[in-house]
């Protein structure tokens, strides 16, 4: 059986995000969904399912990857991110440099839309804006940090997931995710969460090619790697609050009585976590379709680590994602979370 899917920790799509004195971009970690063309009779298949899609101007499958194009899918099917694409576009943002060569038209949107919300966070003056949705935002004032490496020792090795080289052990220079601490990771969680909510807005329009496992297989591996992310960065920004109390008492407290970092990462858990249940509610749907038409599907194979489709397992990467929601349910991870949530009164 072939294996599939995003390998995160090693392929590098997006632009580097310095402090002032260079230019500030962000590195993002979403990577071409590991799916194969089937072509002939399955890509006829998917232009005929979209023909009610031609006729009001949305792109298809393999239409080209344009401004244009991408913009005409965002506009129909997820707004927020085109809200974001829209406000990098007229940022100047070359965002059409995030697609990889030879990439399908939607496959690459997560990734457009994860780094042009770096674009929008990154404001300047000691302080980053949180997009929160339907247009609406936070800002999010600095407090006094430590660099995030500085806690890579203590970070258990069965946490050191795909993205920990990216954002804590290894990054590049100026790397916000680094030298401004949870502030950084904060920043990094939400444009995460942004890209799944791209992944299960466009979730009807993946649905116009039900006996296609091409597309599914993207949808999949996409969703997946997404949610992956959900889990390693908010552990990595937990894990820094953690060192923090233990490290630099001062740091901890400013960050946690820093009322608009407390509500923006609220903001993110809450709707990452919703968009999450989506997708994960999307797949015995799809398994269900395409056992409809004809394939053979199982949404938990091996335990739940591959989503098999006919003789290709597209990876979920599930022990990862539950290796990190084990570690943070327990304490001090817990009342970290609680305390930033609202839940306790506790400083």
């Amino acid at each position: 059986m072939k294996r599939k899917g995003k390998d995160d920790g090693k392929k590098d799509r997006g632009k580097s995000r310095f402090l002032p004195g260079g230019l500030v971009c962000l590195l993002g970690l979403a990577c071409a969904a590991a799916v194969f063309h089937s072509g002939g009779d399955k890509a006829e298949s998917g232009t005929q399912k979209l023909s009610e899609h031609e006729a009001s101007g949305v792109p298809e499958l393999f239409d080209e990857v344009s401004r244009d194009n991408v913009m005409a899918l965002l506009n129909a099917y997820d707004k927020d991110g085109a809200y974001l694409v829209g406000y990098g576009t007229n940022e100047g943002d070359d965002w059409l440099a995030y697609y990889i060569q030879g990439e399908w038209l939607v496959n690459g949107l997560d990734t457009v839309v994860h780094e042009e919300c770096h674009t929008f966070t990154n404001i300047g003056g000691r302080k980053e804006r949180i997009y929160e949705g339907s247009e609406k935002s936070i800002e999010v004032p600095y407090t006094e940090v430590f660099e995030s490496k500085e806690m890579v020792d203590s970070v258990p090795e069965q946490c050191r997931g795909r993205r920990f080289a990216t954002y804590v052990s290894e990054p590049k220079d100026g790397h916000l995710s680094n030298v401004e601490g949870a502030y950084g990771l904060l920043n990094e969680f939400n444009a995460y969460s942004w890209g799944m909510s791209n992944v299960t807005a466009m979730y009807p329009y993946f649905d116009r090619f039900t006996d296609d496992l091409d597309t599914w297989g993207s949808f999949i591996s996409n969703g997946a790697s997404n949610r992956l992310a959900y889990a390693e960065m908010k552990y990595y920004l937990l894990h820094y609050l953690r060192y923090a109390e233990e490290n630099h008492p001062d740091v901890y407290r400013q960050i946690m009585e820093n009322r608009e970092f407390c509500l923006a990462y609220k903001d993110i858990d809450s709707r990452y976590a919703a968009s999450i249940a989506e997708f994960e509610d999307d797949l015995p749907e799809i398994e269900g379709k395409l056992k409809q038409a004809g394939h053979e599907a199982d949404r938990a194979s091996n335990n739940g680590e591959y989503f098999n489709i006919d003789s290709n397992g597209f990876g979920l990467m599930t022990s990862e994602y539950n290796t990190f929601l084990e570690e943070m349910a327990k304490e001090p991870y817990a009342s970290i979370h609680r305390k930033l949530t609202g839940e306790t009164d506790e400083n």
